[in-house]
């Protein structure tokens, strides 16, 4: 006898309920933010733009302890994708995670400045640039908690893996109606971002472990914006280590969304999701299929 697909498992209400979750956080932040910024009006950049982004990221919490509420309220062992294996492998694969996120948007990067179709101002280092990681961390680690930790876990439920995976990869595009309102619509980004969403996906699968994405987002993102200087998700830093001026459009770079509205990323991500498909295979060769096992059972 088939199982009765419980409400909050249907594929519509795990989406309403993630925009729900990310976009009422949005403008909870807002309210606790803005008296951050009415304060650090008087500062001199980079200093002003270091607090407001920190205030901004830290405030991600939000969104993180509501979709944490929702998962205790309605299937509490669903909470157990963000315990898979030992706690020392969790911790090992983040900095897995994190480093590889850095080489792998570090090398688009520097193609990116090495091609000339940005010019590299070095600005020095500063305090602010190590100071900003952990904030980094919190706000990628909420993307990952509402897309991969509630999103694909409760999905896994009666879905198939080639449905999660865009299903988290469109929900990603979502997250980005703001940028795409502001900056302007480019279907080349929008293409990326569901590539990303595939690809971490396939990487928790892979891995067995929750959060290796929430290590490689956040590499993506810190070594793009604050190491670089360039956009992310159209967003630039004023404390990047570097700073990019007379920007052009390019196989490789776009001057709003740069390294995430390239070709060459388009590139970069279908390779990296058939190496995924591959290690998949490979480990699924030696005994267990990590597509058709469940994240918490693992």
């Amino acid at each position: 006898m088939k199982k009765k697909k419980k409400f909050y498992d249907l594929a519509i209400i795990v989406a309403v309920v993630e925009l729900a979750i990310f976009y009422v956080g949005m403008i909870l932040m807002s309210v606790v933010v803005t008296p951050v910024t009415v304060l650090s009006d008087g500062m001199q950049n980079p200093g002003k733009e270091f607090v407001n982004t920190a205030a901004t990221h830290f405030a991600f919490f939000i969104q993180i302890l509501m979709c944490l509420l929702y998962m205790r309220i309605t299937k509490k062992e669903r909470l157990k994708v963000f315990a898979m294996e030992t706690a020392g492998k969790r911790i090992a694969k983040t900095f897995y995670g994190l480093f590889a996120g850095i080489i792998v948007n570090g090398a688009i990067s520097a193609i990116v400045y090495a091609t000339g179709s940005v010019q590299p101002v070095f600005q020095g280092f500063t305090w602010m640039l190590i100071a900003i990681l952990p904030f980094s961390f919190i706000q990628c680690s909420m993307e990952e908690v509402l897309l991969r930790g509630y999103v694909s876990s409760y999905l896994e439920e009666n879905y198939k893996w080639y449905v999660i995976a865009p299903i988290g990869g469109v929900l990603f595009i979502l997250h980005h109606i703001g940028n795409l309102a502001h900056y302007g619509f480019s279907s080349i980004f929008c293409l990326n971002v569901l590539l990303i969403g595939i690809a971490f996906y396939l990487m928790v699968k892979w891995s067995g472990n929750f959060w290796i994405c929430c290590g490689f987002h956040t590499g993506w993102n810190y070594t793009q914006q604050f190491l670089f200087g360039l956009p992310n998700s159209g967003q630039t830093s004023a404390f990047g280590l570097f700073r990019g001026e007379n920007a052009v459009k390019s196989f490789v770079f776009d001057p709003v969304y740069g390294n995430e509205g390239s070709l060459l990323t388009t590139v970069v991500l279908i390779v990296s999701i058939g190496v995924l498909f591959l290690l998949i295979k490979i480990k699924a060769a030696k005994g267990t299929n990590p597509l058709t096992e469940k994240m918490i059972e693992r």
